[in-house]
């Protein structure tokens, strides 16, 4: 009997005035929601003005009620200056829980990314599905997609569905019409992708977000992807193949569960013939039929086969009217997850042993704590696999180094002694807290103190540029673009003259590692205007609206400091490769 027989017998709405591209855009009152320091009293304010922001929420006393908490909260910190009770935190968490929609596709990826939102803690409003007619979508999920207004209502959820003939060019147009529908209809404020890897898509949503004024979160973004397998099958998903499209899948592979056994058997296909375990390729499509969100589980009443070779499909029909409840709600087991301070990869280890590796201090300028996820934890991936352990604190935080040793705790005293460099990760394009508050001026003067290898992604290279006197400008950038890498500088801030990279005394191959014409992926709606006698510009392109040029890469002239406007943990690797090794060839770096 195959799986399919045997299946269960098987706040506010907001939206900005204009899409200008260089125009900021601000949520009203952002901070980093959830967090939960050790010490409250060091936790500051974060707060942000709203910037041409109008309500458009049929829901008008709702919406009172929002701006009079926002205000009462407005006037609270402004008198206050800082934080220092739990009772505030709970508040903010409360007043600050997003209205989402999730881009739902009925697949493993986009229902885990929605239950990550929820057990974040916030709300999910709708679920969103592009039906497209043309069924080799480079950007929508087709196989049983018919199957999602089951699963909504499984799950209890609105279902906002467009029909689209999938052309191309128009559907980024498309994908813009219904989240704009979402937003009218049900007052989202955000949206949850569950994109992996494909910039293709990510840049799609990330556009159609950005114009209409919407968070953006793929908390999947850049995940392992047999650890994405692994964690729907550890959350308790119920999801089957309904489709395959490479070699060498074929009918047989049509409704098997992604369990261990097919984990096992996709990770030695992705060894011997370089597919994507996760089919990020395309290379098989799935279905949920259940998990934590679902109220009931689904089954299947029928299906129907087609295609040839190595390219199959399923259609499938769900029965309908099915009302075995689960004992408990997956809205009741599911809770907040807060943002965990100074948190280690293997700390254990590390009391036992002492520092064997370099470690990387992970420094977070999200605002969200499920924004983490999309651009902090992959560099936490990419430092360990590259051999140096890592430390995740928020940059509020930061001023601990200037506070007194006897308000900290031994693990934070320690963290600054632990740390061999420094990387300040980005952050959400509609995220500004990290440039707004009460703890700026620490964090600049901390990022000023900071005299080892640091290196500044996209939010985190704005700080740097802060730190040392630049202006910030507005210049939006979304996607893959080519840049051009200069082949090498002088290099003042070694010892014995050594780069660390094998070149000649005093000389740096390119931006560590990266010369010539690049491929890189941009995220951001802002950049620095460097001082030029303070660092070189190792990578600057024409700004796109204007003459004016975007310094997209930099290096301190004197200090290992290094700016990135891009994200390399998307296709650049390397370059951060190229900032561990820098780590290791410093005399007081420590080696395994």
């Amino acid at each position: 009997m195959d799986t399919w027989s045997s299946v269960r017998s098987l706040g506010h709405h907001r939206r900005a005035d204009s899409a200008k591209e260089d125009e900021f855009r601000t949520e009203g009152i952002v901070g980093h929601p959830g967090h939960r320091p050790e010490h409250p009293d060091r936790y500051h304010l974060l707060l942000c003005g709203q910037k041409e922001v109008r309500q458009e929420n049929a829901d008008a006393a709702s919406g009172r009620i929002d701006i009079v908490a926002r205000f009462i909260f407005t006037s609270v910190g402004w008198l206050c200056g800082q934080c220092r009770t739990h009772a505030f935190l709970f508040s903010y968490r409360l007043l600050c829980t997003m209205r989402l929609g999730v881009l739902f596709s009925g697949g493993k990826d986009s229902t885990y990314a929605a239950l990550l939102a929820q057990q974040a803690g916030h709300e999910l409003c709708c679920l969103i599905t592009l039906q497209s007619a043309n069924p080799d979508s480079f950007m929508f999920h087709t196989p049983s997609i018919s199957a999602t207004a089951a699963q909504a209502k499984a799950m209890d959820l609105p279902h906002l569905t467009v029909t689209t003939p999938g052309q191309e060019g128009q559907e980024l147009s498309e994908l813009h019409d219904a989240l704009r529908r979402a937003q009218e209809e049900h007052g989202i404020t955000g949206v949850i992708s569950g994109a992996v890897a494909s910039t293709y898509q990510a840049t799609r949503v990330q556009k159609a977000c950005h114009a209409l004024g919407l968070w953006c979160f793929n908390p999947l973004w850049q995940m392992d992807q047999l650890a994405l397998l692994r964690a729907i099958v550890d959350q308790g998903f119920l999801a089957v193949i309904t489709a395959v499209a490479a070699s060498p899948l074929d009918a047989r592979w049509l409704g098997r569960a992604i369990d261990d056994a097919f984990i096992s058997d996709v990770a030695s296909l992705a060894t011997a013939h370089g597919i994507n375990p996760a089919g990020e390729g395309g290379e098989f499509e799935s279905l949920v039929l259940d998990c934590p969100l679902f109220k009931h589980p689904l089954r299947v009443a029928s299906y129907q086969d087609s295609g040839a070779g190595h390219a199959w499909r399923r259609e499938v029909r769900l029965e309908a009217g099915i009302s075995e409840d689960k004992q408990h709600s997956p809205r009741e087991e599911n809770t907040v997850q807060p943002r965990q301070t100074a948190q280690t990869n293997n700390p254990i280890e590390q009391k036992q042993t002492g520092k064997q590796r370099p470690t990387v201090l992970l420094i977070s300028t999200c605002a969200e704590p499920l924004s983490e996820r999309e651009f902090v934890d992959p560099f936490a991936r990419i430092v360990e696999r590259f051999g140096a352990r890592w430390i995740k604190r928020h940059h509020t935080e930061l001023d601990d180094r200037h506070g007194p040793a006897k308000e900290r705790s031994e693990e934070e005293q320690t963290d600054q002694q632990d740390a061999d460099a420094v990387i300040i990760c980005g952050t959400a394009l509609a995220d500004n807290a990290y440039l707004e508050g009460s703890t700026l001026p620490s964090v600049l003067e901390w990022l000023r103190a900071w005299d080892g290898p640091l290196l500044g992604i996209c939010a985190g290279m704005q700080l740097l540029g802060l730190a040392y006197g630049g202006e910030l400008r507005a210049g939006l950038e979304i996607g893959l673009y080519d840049e051009e890498f200069e082949d090498g500088i002088s290099v003042d801030g070694f010892e014995d003259g050594d780069s660390g990279d094998g070149e000649a005394p005093g000389r740096e191959s390119g931006f560590l590692g990266l010369t010539g014409a690049q491929q890189v992926w941009h995220l951001h709606g802002k950049y620095t205007a460097f001082n030029r006698l303070l660092f070189s510009v190792m990578a600057e392109s024409q700004k796109r609206t204007d003459s004016r040029s975007i310094i997209q890469a930099v290096r301190h002239k004197t200090l290992p400091h290094y700016g990135a406007l891009f994200h390399p943990e998307v296709r650049q690797e390397q370059c951060i490769q190229g900032f561990i090794s820098l780590i290791r060839a410093r005399p007081d770096a420590q080696r395994p």
